[in-house]
């Protein structure tokens, strides 16, 4: 009995000599600077500066989880404690802020919210300060990223800061 496959394969005839291979699956890896800052582990180099005219958001920082990252970008991120710093004076703004961050590493909180808002004409001094006054806290060692916050949670007006687990 001839099988129907058999007697097909018969009238095909093989490409001419074109070796076709799967392309190679690349992976991402965070840019150098970002891997050199996440071994060095110091507190200031996690604590990312802005890009031109993007904001904090669009830094990378390796020890960030895809997972976390995706849920940072989609504003999906579940967040333990919120800050309003609007109409506060600068230095009342960093003294909520020390004592916002006591506070949150104290309870065991790791993903915060602290809203700094836009500033007039997107000049805001708060919002500017933020990464500096985060540096200079007790608790800058365990802050693993600083995020631009999805427009649900206030968009650039607004700050993610995940912490390590403590």
């Amino acid at each position: 009995m001839n099988n129907i496959w058999d007697d097909y394969k018969k009238g095909v005839k093989p490409l001419a000599s074109a070796k076709r291979s799967l392309p190679k699956k690349r992976t991402r890896s965070p840019p150098v600077e970002a891997r050199r800052q996440a071994e060095s582990g110091s507190a200031e180099s996690l604590l990312l500066g802005p890009s031109e005219g993007k904001g904090l958001g669009t830094a990378v920082s390796a020890s960030l989880e895809r997972r976390r990252e995706k849920a940072v970008r989609r504003g999906t991120l579940i967040v333990e404690a919120r800050l309003d710093l609007h109409g506060k004076t600068q230095s009342e703004a960093f003294e909520a802020l020390a004592d916002f961050m006591r506070a949150s590493v104290c309870r065991g909180y790791r993903r915060l919210l602290i809203v700094t808002g836009k500033g007039r004409l997107g000049k805001g001094v708060l919002r500017d300060k933020l990464k500096e006054w985060l540096g200079r806290l007790p608790e800058a060692s365990r802050i693993m990223a600083l995020r631009q916050a999805a427009p649900r949670h206030g968009g650039a007006g607004a700050f993610y800061v995940l912490l390590k687990k403590g």
